[in-house]
């Protein structure tokens, strides 16, 4: 009795120091995965694979349950009945067997750092760094927008690929990272001698921001169930409190770029008391508001409206910090009436659960 008390509490102890461990890699984001797979859901998304891969899930469930069935009553009873027990396994072993190899579209090629979490906190001066390097070291074969038409990317025997294409969403922060840093075979070199750990991770923040940028600067000014996530940021306010993004979470925020004074006006009029934190970007004059002045914002800013002008830009971003709609002037539906406005941020409220971009299901990889 002594001895399995004591082999009890060396049994939980063990579990206690590998749950411990993995639950302090996990939150310190440096989670090493040890399978060349992972899951993905992403070949759900193709019409002709999503019914295949459900009967194939449906068939090995059925083939659990009533193999497992058998099998207990082979087991149950005085003494064991063979056959229950035999036929049990061989239904489940046939049918899975049978059904298993259509579900391998459910992974996907994975690495150590797969699961490595990012440690920049997607500022908007990570964003922008990430820019500069992106520029510097990645723009030659990718594209200066990321769209893979760089002019050293003509010598190259695979094509690089479009950094802007629903693909990047169906790969982790840490897939990225293992690339960039270990490069890809014998067709995009490592980086990891030329950009520290920390500018790394600042470059799949660009990408990140970019890929969102390439549909959010084609998208209508209307609020969707979709959402691209904002950079962080923080701003001063009248009597030198401080506004940060991370502060507003829970409410409607309405961001504007340098707002002229009429339409600031008209904003705060429509929008006191209907619990919207109103915040303008490098406003035009002195006006006693919240705002912020940072350089880095705005240019990821300029970067969602793709370039075009962005003094008077306008965005609404739901209680998660995504970014659910965006306006120019001139655009339509136009938010300068104040309906069109309203109708946007009820949009919002009935809908506060936005759903990110999804990513297509990189088959053959």
């Amino acid at each position: 009795m002594r001895r399995r008390r004591i082999l009890t509490l060396l049994a939980a102890a063990a579990l206690l120091i590998v749950c411990g461990g993995g639950s302090y890699l996990y939150l310190s984001g440096r989670l090493d995965w040890p399978f060349a797979l992972r899951y993905s859901d992403g070949a759900f998304e193709d019409p002709q694979l999503s019914p295949t891969l459900l009967l194939a899930l449906w068939a090995i469930m059925g083939a659990l349950a009533a193999g497992g069935a058998l099998i207990v009553v082979g087991l149950l009873g005085r003494r064991l009945r063979p056959w229950p027990v035999a036929a049990g396994a061989a239904v489940i072993i046939g049918l899975v067997c049978y059904f298993l190899p259509p579900l391998k579209a459910l992974t996907v090629e994975a690495f150590p750092t797969t699961y490595y979490r990012s440690p920049t906190g997607y500022s908007a001066a990570s964003i922008a760094q990430g820019a500069a390097h992106y520029a510097t070291h990645c723009a030659a074969c990718h594209g200066r927008d990321g769209r893979g038409d760089g002019p050293g990317g003509r010598f190259l025997r695979v094509k690089p690929p479009d950094l802007t294409a629903d693909h990047v969403y169906g790969h982790t922060d840490g897939d990225l990272y293992w690339w960039i840093s270990n490069g890809m075979r014998d067709v995009m070199p490592e980086f990891r001698a030329a950009l520290s750990e920390q500018a790394r991770w600042t470059v799949i923040d660009f990408v990140r921001a970019n890929a969102d940028a390439a549909r959010l600067s084609q998208a209508p000014a209307k609020v969707t169930n979709v959402g691209y996530r904002a950079p962080e940021f923080s701003g001063a306010c009248a009597g030198d409190s401080v506004v940060e993004s991370g502060g507003v979470r829970g409410r409607i925020v309405h961001l504007v770029v340098q707002a002229r004074p009429e339409r600031w006006r008209a904003l705060i009029a429509e929008l006191r008391g209907r619990g919207v934190a109103l915040i303008n970007i490098r406003p035009a004059g002195q006006m006693a508001i919240c705002a912020s002045t940072h350089d880095e914002l705005i240019k990821v800013l300029a970067l969602y409206r793709g370039g075009g002008p962005l003094e008077g830009a306008e965005f609404l971003l739901d209680g998660a910090g995504l970014i659910r709609a965006a306006w120019s002037p001139g655009g339509r539906p136009n938010w300068t009436i104040p309906d069109e406005l309203d109708r946007e941020i009820a949009a919002i409220r009935d809908n506060p659960r936005a759903s990110r971009p999804r990513g297509a299901h990189p088959h053959g990889r």
